[in-house]
């Protein structure tokens, strides 16, 4: 259920409903007749913005939903989700009826994964399914070469995949797609100035609220120097190895000779 407020062009509250009582703790009577900028559920500081937005609504300008911090009688801290629509009589505006969605515990879950996202020392993007990138961590940034994940957005995600990757990288797409999600595909990714490197992606898709595939999330690990100790790893494995038949071989040319001496005496 929504919190439902009215206010007069100068900005009186002359209608709460009762879900505003309810999520702030502040009966009607204790609200009622106070200016927008007055009202006690809104701090100080977020008093400035809730001005300014409900100005800006007044003044005819679309103003898309917004969440905005409201605080209860009781210290605590709530996120409303606020959306509005002017109303009007014949010639004149008569006021702004304010909608309010609680929100508290989605915002939560959203500071928690954004916090995720900056503190994984992995690089996080997100992508429409075209593969447009709608997010991508400060941590893509660096990995590619961005000084900030702001030049990322926008950018085909596929452009940051090495050309004679990018086929594999879209069956791959086509199968995540399919299957849900891909683990530990092996590309050479780009650099901002055109150099690459070897990352580990995994890929999940991103479903909406009807549960259809919306987009792409992945994380990308660049594993080049675990890439070049392996192959270290596998060089001296085979030196080694060819080292070992030739070391058998001579034993074994040794032990022929040998053979052949005790036969002749």
């Amino acid at each position: 259920p929504l919190a439902i407020l009215v206010f007069t062009p100068d900005m009186n509250l002359v209608f709460a409903n009762k879900r505003v009582s309810q999520w702030t703790g502040y009966g009607s009577e204790e609200l009622l007749g106070k200016k927008l900028f007055e009202l006690p559920f809104i701090s100080p500081e977020a008093r400035k913005i809730a001005k300014e937005r409900f100005s800006k609504r007044l003044g005819g300008n679309e103003i898309p939903a917004y969440d905005f911090p409201i605080v209860a009688r009781n210290g605590e801290s709530l996120i409303g989700s606020v959306n509005g629509v002017v109303i009007k009589g014949e010639n004149e505006v008569m006021g702004i009826l304010i909608m309010v969605s609680n929100v508290t515990e989605k915002a939560k879950v959203k500071n928690l994964y954004e916090a995720l996202v900056r503190a994984s020392p992995d690089a996080v993007t997100a992508t429409d399914l075209n593969g447009v990138i709608t997010f991508a961590s400060q941590q893509t940034a660096l990995l590619h070469g961005f000084a900030n994940s702001e030049e990322l957005v926008g950018k085909n995600s596929f452009d940051l995949i090495s050309p004679e990757d990018q086929e594999k990288a879209r069956v791959n797409s086509q199968k995540t797609l399919k299957e849900g999600s891909i683990r530990n595909a092996e590309y050479r990714f780009l650099r901002k100035d055109g150099s690459t490197f070897v990352g580990e992606l995994n890929v999940s898709v991103i479903k909406n609220e009807k549960e259809e595939v919306a987009g792409f999330i992945g994380v990308t690990r660049d594993v080049t120097e675990r890439k070049k100790r392996e192959d270290d790893l596998r060089k001296k494995t085979e030196e080694f190895e060819r080292l070992n038949k030739l070391m058998v071989g001579r034993e074994l040319k040794m032990i022929e000779l040998k053979k052949k001496l005790v036969t002749s005496h």
